[in-house]
């Protein structure tokens, strides 16, 4: 049936059934689900079976648009339900108040769990501040924020679809609140890695929004969003919007805030380079770990691989040396994201620190993140360096193994369709191919290196990679 027919049988179902049954059922239509003692709760409050609310109860529950939800509960099935809520939500002053008594209800139920992070709590929870919503929108969405943060922080996507939900839903009793919405959709769209919806929400909020938190967040996980494109002039936005989130995040005093955007604006700044951002970019990175450091908090593995890469990214021996303290401290750091990768990132400084015992430990650990891991893109990246650790020992041997690693790893940014990591797969196997004296192939890949780098808009490397791509020619001449 369509909607309209839908409404149809529902109105003349309503006339068949007594009027406490017919008002049961609308009742009963506004929570997601019951059990007999809220229905009785609910019906003996607001309804007016007039003594005889067990009945009307058991008359609702024999209907065929009524199912069992769980052990204990049920529930008026969609579209049913709609229907009969959308008929109770006209009727505005009885719904209002119901919906008030509804929320304290879960509140209470809520509060009668010790832990507070057992699934039925949580629910508890959501469904108060679904039915504050008609009533109380502004306090709802501020407390459904922190529904959202707390999910966040533990990946629970279960919850922020939930409260994403609540916003559909209840939409209607929202208007003017765009901002506190947006920023709950983004947040949801975030950890779904849809990035589009993200940043479209993200911009929103920085935009428009007037609570510090809010821009706050927004504005670093715009520029987490931006940082990661594959080129310009995404990372000079993100750098621009991480430095005014930085900025008032320190107005705000929000020390954990400042920290966590300070790693991101010192990756960004690192990924820029050139000599003024590359110190600005260290400024902000040691100036993050001395943050978390005066917060109590755990050593920052994100953090100080940051600064490590930057250290490597200045180059020099003492900076290698303290890139290499730095990742050994990230990889013994509590996990968190990208944590998988910190012991390539280790390898490659071993890599350049060069001696015979680093260039075996950082073959060790290369051999032993391909083994355990199954993502192509970690793969590649991993397979890229154990090529370069086996071009730099340099025997026939490990320049046979690194051109079958450097095919791989090649092979595996293409299939992820991670350009930058292509290009820089394919220098590395240059230097390979003129090493195994294959200058055809070595000329090759850098020329295909060259032309992604300019579609990047990578013009620095483009410019070096035109003065080697010289000399290889001079070399097969």
């Amino acid at each position: 049936m369509n909607k309209a027919a839908d409404a149809q049988f529902y109105e003349k179902l309503t006339r068949s059934l007594p009027s406490g049954v017919a008002g049961a059922l609308e009742l009963v239509s506004v929570p997601h689900w019951v059990d007999d003692s809220l229905a009785t709760r609910i019906v003996s409050r607001f309804g007016d079976a007039n003594g005889t609310t067990a009945n009307a109860i058991a008359t609702v529950k024999m209907l065929p648009l009524v199912s069992p939800h769980g052990s204990k509960g049920w529930r008026v099935a969609d579209p049913a339900r709609e229907h009969f809520h959308n008929q109770l939500v006209a009727k505005t002053d009885l719904y209002k108040a119901l919906s008030n008594d509804l929320a304290e209800y879960f509140r209470e139920l809520s509060a009668t769990f010790v832990n507070q992070r057992v699934p039925l709590a949580r629910e508890a929870d959501w469904r108060s501040l679904y039915h504050r919503a008609p009533t109380s929108p502004r306090e709802a969405l501020a407390d459904l924020e922190g529904f959202v943060e707390r999910a966040a922080a533990v990946d629970r996507l279960s919850d922020m679809k939930a409260a994403v939900r609540l916003t559909e839903s209840q939409r209607s009793w929202l208007a003017g609140l765009d901002a506190e919405v947006a920023y709950i959709v983004g947040r949801y769209a975030y950890v779904r890695r849809d990035w589009d919806t993200a940043e479209s929400r993200f911009l929103t909020v920085w935009e428009t929004d007037t609570d510090f938190h809010r821009r706050i967040v927004s504005g670093h996980l715009l520029g987490v969003i931006w940082s990661g494109r594959s080129r310009e002039p995404w990372w000079s936005r993100a750098e621009k919007t991480l430095t005014n989130a930085a900025d008032l995040a320190r107005r705000e005093q929000d020390k954990w805030g400042e920290a966590m955007i300070l790693t991101t604006l010192g990756s960004v700044q690192t990924r820029l380079g050139g000599n003024e951002r590359l110190a600005e970019a260290e400024s902000a990175l040691r100036r993050s770990l001395e943050l978390r450091a005066a917060l109590g908090g755990a050593d920052d593995a994100l953090g100080l691989s940051a600064l490590a890469a930057l250290l490597v990214r200045r180059g020099g021996r003492p900076r290698l040396l303290e890139a290499e303290r730095l990742l050994r401290a990230a990889l013994h750091a509590p996990r968190g994201v990208g944590q998988e990768s910190m012991s390539d990132r280790l390898a490659q400084v071993l890599l350049r620190l060069g001696d015979a015992a680093r260039l075996a430990e950082a073959e060790t650990l290369l051999r032993e993140r391909i083994r355990v891991s199954d993502d192509d893109f970690e793969l590649a990246v991993t397979r890229n360096t154990l090529a370069a650790v086996l071009l730099r020992r340099g025997t026939r041997e490990d320049l046979r193994e690194a051109e079958d690693a450097i095919r791989e790893s090649i092979e595996g940014g293409r299939r992820t369709g991670n350009r930058r990591h292509v290009a820089m797969a394919l220098l590395t196997g240059s230097w390979i191919a003129e090493r195994r004296g294959d200058m055809a192939l070595a000329i090759s890949r850098q020329e295909e290196m060259i032309q992604i780098n300019r579609g990047l808009g990578l013009t620095r490397e483009v410019a070096r990679a035109e003065e080697r791509l010289a000399k290889l020619r001079d070399l097969e001449a």
